[in-house]
């Protein structure tokens, strides 16, 4: 095939490895690679549901804002505000802005130490830019968030995979690999998308090994405020490895794309320079509304609802799905793991016949199988019910 689509093996291996973890094909040893029919894929008795019908599960975001915060949002801005935020571009410091941001993640920084970015995957893509040239490794969770994957094939860089356990990132895998890479990309809190937050001793650990082997730390941390009684940052443990990155999207609302990125003085530079060349600044609208929410106790009020509602909706996947491991509260997502004789390609194709859209493994590079439940899409809790009723049913199945 290759030689006929005038393209390398390697390609044609890569497709056919998508293919099979979006479920639509499958290969039996000896005999080759076959096309699934629907058929194959309802396998449990179940009928194709629509999409209009489909529960989105797949998605890793908080629930909506409560409609009467939503009413704040009106008239907002005067004209001649407007004016000058659209006219210009020029408006708050965002920088300032992201120092007392990061506050409510447990890191107190100088506004010069700050970088505002247009979301948190711009600002995991400046990062990497920043600290990697092409060919690079990076070491990354053995179950890896889709965006670091994503930036670092963008960036023709390899991944390392470190194994973890129940308290997250293993120091001593960590420890192993470090000699091939010198970037180490995690999220300490509310793990995407396993849940685990690393424990305070498990963050010490982290931190010494970081200082040990002269890494740099890249510690993403979408969720930081939403978690309760979570450990303060590896970043306050090892400032001077470690670049911070904290995001708007996941904390406050999907839509809202502005992340904060902090890092010791001697990478200021070329962290600013990574940012404003590839995207420039954020919209200033962006970041005026967010000191508005902040200044305004908007942002405190958001977060305490996200937690309410957080712990709601964990509550339905513990009583409802109980092969579910929920994250702790203030997440939106749970993982299931999954026995030998199944894979997460194969329960998500099924799952979608059943009317509920998952993500399997493959979508964050693991070799385990298992899938991950977004809890935030759903617009009600009636919504979430039935999706995981039908994931119960499936699971149940023989």
């Amino acid at each position: 095939m290759a030689h006929r689509l005038g393209i390398t093996p390697g390609t044609v291996a890569r497709a056919y490895a998508e293919l099979r973890r979006r479920g639509l094909t499958s290969g039996e040893a000896g005999r080759g690679t076959f096309v699934r029919t629907s058929r194959d894929l309802a396998g449990f008795g179940a009928e194709s549901a629509d999409d209009a019908e489909v529960v989105d599960l797949s998605g890793n975001w908080a629930a909506p804002p409560p409609s009467a915060l939503l009413k704040e949002l009106g008239g907002v801005w005067t004209h001649g505000q407007l004016s000058t935020l659209l006219g210009t571009g020029l408006g708050r410091d965002a920088d300032v802005l992201g120092a007392d941001y990061l506050e409510g993640f447990g890191l107190r920084v100088p506004g010069h130490r700050v970088i505002a970015t247009s979301g948190g995957q711009h600002a995991l893509f400046t990062a990497l830019t920043a600290l990697t040239r092409p060919g690079d490794r990076i070491a990354v969770d053995a179950l890896a968030n889709p965006g670091v994957r994503a930036a670092a094939r963008l960036l023709n860089l390899r991944t390392v995979p470190v194994a973890h356990d129940e308290d997250g990132m293993r120091t001593d895998a960590l420890a192993a690999v470090a000699a091939d890479a010198s970037v180490v990309v995690t999220t300490a809190t509310l793990h995407n998308p396993t849940g685990v937050t690393l424990p305070a001793g498990r963050r010490a650990e982290l931190a010494e090994v970081v200082r040990a082997r002269r890494l740099t730390l890249v510690e993403d941390d979408p969720f930081g405020p939403l978690a309760e009684h979570a450990p303060p940052p590896v970043a306050t443990l090892a400032p001077d490895h470690c670049v911070y990155l904290a995001s708007t999207s996941r904390t406050l609302a999907p839509g809202l794309r502005l992340a904060f990125l902090s890092c010791p003085p001697p990478l200021a530079d070329r962290m600013a320079s990574a940012a404003r060349g590839s995207a420039w600044t954020p919209a200033s609208l962006v970041v005026d509304l967010v000191h508005r929410w902040l200044v305004g106790g908007l942002v405190a009020r958001l977060v305490e609802g996200r937690r309410a509602e957080s712990a709601v909706r964990l509550g339905l996947v513990r009583e409802l799905l109980p092969a579910a491991r929920p994250c702790a509260v203030g997440g939106a997502h749970a993982w299931v793991d999954l026995g030998r004789e199944w894979e997460g390609a194969d329960v998500a194709a099924r799952a979608r016949v059943r009317g509920v859209a998952v993500a399997p493994e493959g979508d964050f590079g693991g070799l385990r199988p298992g899938f991950r439940i977004g809890l935030g899409a759903p617009n009600s809790r009636s919504e979430l019910t039935r999706g995981l009723h039908r994931l119960a049913e499936l699971l149940r199945a023989p």
